[in-house]
């Protein structure tokens, strides 16, 4: 099986991801706060496509970076 990234690990790694782009018309309007000012998630980057995989690859990357940071 392979690892099923939650949600909060989305936005952690949006926020590590140096090619994270926001993408405009994502239908994950959930992530947008209150006041107007969007969450960094994979889920709305442009490189998160519909089997909620990074076309780039970087999540599990990031992830074992991340991993061995917290260690």
């Amino acid at each position: 099986m392979g690892n099923m990234v939650n949600k909060d690990q989305l936005k952690n790694i949006a926020e590590r991801c140096s090619q994270y782009r926001f993408e405009r018309d994502s239908s994950l309007r959930s992530d947008v706060k209150s006041m107007g000012e969007t969450v960094s998630s994979c889920e709305n980057c442009e490189h998160f496509n519909s089997e909620h995989k990074c076309n780039l690859n970087l999540i599990d990357q990031i992830l074992s970076n991340m991993d061995v940071k917290l260690d």
